[in-house]
């Protein structure tokens, strides 16, 4: 997964905080995930094209052969990699 998300803090002492749902689920299904965005929230304030400048900033770090861009707030992941894979080639 690639996720944008400016707020992102990472887990506090070992423990994502509730309304990380999506990292949680992510560790949890062993899915894994890279987070970022262009610059901190406090830096730069989300702007309409923003994460789509990141992603294609970022793919050439990606080591998989299916990538999901998806907004890190609001996000609960309810399966494993395999399965998201399983899925797209069906």
């Amino acid at each position: 997964l690639f996720v944008y998300n400016n707020r992102h803090t990472g887990p506090i002492n070992g423990s994502w905080r509730p309304q990380q749902m999506l990292f949680r689920s992510a560790d949890i299904l062993g899915v894994p995930f890279h987070v970022g965005a262009l610059a901190p929230e406090d830096q730069k304030p989300w702007a309409m094209g923003d994460r789509e400048k990141w992603l294609l900033g970022n793919l050439n770090s990606a080591r998989g052969s299916l990538i999901y861009h998806i907004d890190g707030t609001d996000t609960l992941l309810l399966c494993t990699a395999e399965e998201l894979e399983r899925k797209f080639h069906t």
